[in-house]
């Protein structure tokens, strides 16, 4: 096999793991979360009309306050604990960007 085969192999092979891995992860989350997911198999469920809710009235507030926007988009007061939640989430995405372009330059490094 050429050198370009086994870097292909050992990519894809390693993108499988990665893949299996991830869903492993989140099955486990989900089922912390919500408990175990039963599997249940029905002949035929027939769909009732969901039942469509009134939205409540929007005011109009100033473009500058996103604190305030947030605030009454969520329902939720923006308190520390909020506050904390937002950023710490903020931060978490910008660092899982940045990982996974590192591992997507790393991958066209080893195909390339």
């Amino acid at each position: 096999m050429s050198g370009y085969g086994t870097k292909l192999l050992i990519a894809a092979s390693l993108m499988l793991v990665g893949v299996v891995t991830g869903i492993q992860i989140a099955s486990t989350g989900i089922e912390r979360v919500h408990g175990p997911q039963a599997v249940q198999v029905a002949p035929a469920v027939q769909r009732q009309p969901v039942q469509q809710l009134p939205s409540p009235p929007v005011s109009v507030i100033d473009a500058s306050s996103a604190a305030q926007r947030t605030s009454l988009e969520t329902g939720h007061e923006l308190t520390f604990i909020n506050r904390f939640a937002v950023k710490s989430g903020d931060i978490l995405r910008w660092a899982a960007r940045g990982f996974i372009r590192i591992i997507g330059s790393a991958f066209e490094k080893m195909v390339h």
